[in-house]
Formats: C-alpha cells, structure tokens, sequence
C-alpha cells in the first residue's frame, strides 16, 4: 500500500495527463474526467490515514499469527474433548457395574424384606401360642406374674 502512495512519476499518469490536459484531469472530488472544482487536493489528513493503513505484509502476518493461535486453540479443544470422551466412557464402565451392583442389593433387600416379614409373622405366632395356655380370672391383676404371688392370691 505504501508504494503506491509514495509521490514517484507514473507512466499512466503522464498518459493520463496526456489524454487530458490539467483543466480537464480529474481529481478524487470530481464527478467527471471534465468537471474542474478549482484545483481540490485531497485533505492531510487522508494522506496520513492512507500511509498508516497496513501493508500487505502486515495483512499476511496478522493473518498467519491469527491463523496459529486458531490453531493452537483447536488442538486445546480436541485434546479436552478427547479428555472428555475418556472420562464419558469411565462414567459408562462405571455406570454399568454400578447398576448391577445396585440390582443385586435391590434383590437382596426384597429377599431380606421377605424373610424379616416371616420372622415377624413367627414371632407373634409364638406370642399368641404361649398366651393361649393362660387363664384369665376376674379381679385377678395382670401385674402378679411370680408364682408366689399367685399362689397367695388364689389360695386366699
């Protein structure tokens, strides 16, 4: 860009200049090739905007170092996802043996439910045979449980 800023006399501007003469040479702010606007020039501060906008070199190194860094963070990211697709398959693995271990005490825990019912039911069927064998006798207090006491009481 910088070339062709640079005030150096062109071939195509002589022919130009040729072709037509200053009156009739157009400038930037006219509107056609015989339009005179009493002899424009472009502002100063154009000129400095056009020399700092960047060459094509810098255009080509901004772009390698954008391409580099684009590059560098793509691998980041397909290294963390492949991280990711090896923790995804060890939750899986994980997940799997979980769920068989879980099945095998959810059938432990129904078969444990089970038997404690029947011990439950035993028990209070024991309970109910012993206390079929004893005899209830009005005024007679359920506190008196020793034989002596009993004795004293029904002999009374």
């Amino acid at each position: 860009m910088r070339q062709f800023l640079a005030v150096t006399p062109d071939p195509t501007s002589q022919a130009s200049s040729e072709a037509y003469p200053p009156s009739e040479a157009s400038t930037p702010h006219s509107l056609s090739p015989g339009r005179d606007d009493q002899g424009e020039t472009p502002p100063a501060d154009w000129l400095t905007l056009l020399r700092t906008l960047p060459t094509r070199a810098d255009l080509t190194q901004a772009t390698t170092a954008d391409q580099t860094s684009i590059k560098v963070d793509l691998q980041l990211m397909r290294a963390d996802m492949q991280g990711m697709a090896d923790r995804m398959a060890q939750i899986e693995a994980d997940h799997d043996s979980l769920t068989a271990a879980q099945a095998a005490h959810a059938a432990s825990h129904s078969r444990q439910t089970a038997q404690m019912h029947a011990m439950a039911r035993y028990i209070e069927d024991l309970n109910d045979r012993g206390c079929r064998q004893n005899l209830r006798i009005r005024g007679l207090q359920e506190g008196e449980d020793t034989p002596v006491q009993l004795k004293g009481t029904l002999t009374a």
